[in-house]
């Protein structure tokens, strides 16, 4: 096959399903499809083997919350069979809208979210300072991220059975808020970082640019050894 028979490629796309991961690929999804491709959804069934990293990990105390997925939510089915079922059987979503935050406003110093996936790629592109209270699922992973890892935020402390005082959400705002504060001023430095390099125009298009190309080499690779092996094929018969 000729190069031009690759410009226009079937690709399938592997979401985690959750809104923030979907849309994330949604946004993917529609840049490839600028450039001529079609795009297909596809369920994962696993997780790669090396993920999460050691530093992205859930506590004891967040099982139960874990586990709730497998609990009974009626018909027989747990709620991640729900999700499925409706999946499967749906023509159609609807996904709920993000509003994105003005990310230079005077007015807004900090952000406080759950760390679902999509409130999480919000922030990562703000100005705000970052507070975490994950509530549930991989709420708690991407908040390791961003606390123990890539370290621009912080987890709000829990109390006895799990609970948020108004007391831990006012000190974890007043320490990512102060200026004077070294823990701080890392955080704001790292996330500034993290954006600057998010947010860049050619680096996203190259990004874009770099997946059509690599699939179109895949492509064109087994293509070439599937040939092979027919004319080899053909020989012998």
């Amino acid at each position: 096959m000729s190069k031009s028979e690759y410009s226009k490629l079937h690709i399938a796309m592997f979401p985690w399903v959750a809104y923030g991961h979907l849309i994330a690929f949604i946004h993917l999804s529609n840049k490839l499809a600028e450039k001529g491709h079609q795009i297909s959804f596809l369920l994962p069934k696993e997780l790669p083997p090396d993920w999460p990293s050691s530093a992205v990990r859930f506590r004891a105390e967040e099982a139960p919350i874990v586990l709730f997925k497998a609990e009974d939510f009626g018909s027989g089915l747990s709620f991640y069979g729900r999700i499925r079922t409706t999946i499967v059987e749906s023509d159609a979503f609807a996904f709920r809208t993000i509003l994105l935050l003005k990310k230079d406003h005077p007015n807004i110093g900090c952000f406080v979210n759950h760390c679902g996936y999509g409130t999480m790629w919000e922030f990562l592109l703000s100005y705000c300072q970052i507070v975490l209270i994950p509530e549930i699922g991989d709420q708690f992973l991407n908040t390791r991220l961003m606390v123990n890892e890539l370290k621009i935020g912080v987890e709000v402390e829990r109390g006895e059975n799990r609970r948020v005082s108004k007391e831990s959400l006012s000190q974890a705002i007043e320490f990512v808020m102060n200026d004077d504060n070294e823990t701080a001023n890392m955080l704001r430095a790292n996330h500034a970082k993290l954006r600057q390099k998010l947010s860049n125009r050619d680096l996203q298009e190259e990004y874009i640019s770099t997946i059509s190309s690599k699939l179109c080499k895949i492509l064109s690779k087994n293509s070439l050894k599937f040939q092979n092996k027919m004319d080899k094929s053909n020989v012998e018969s």
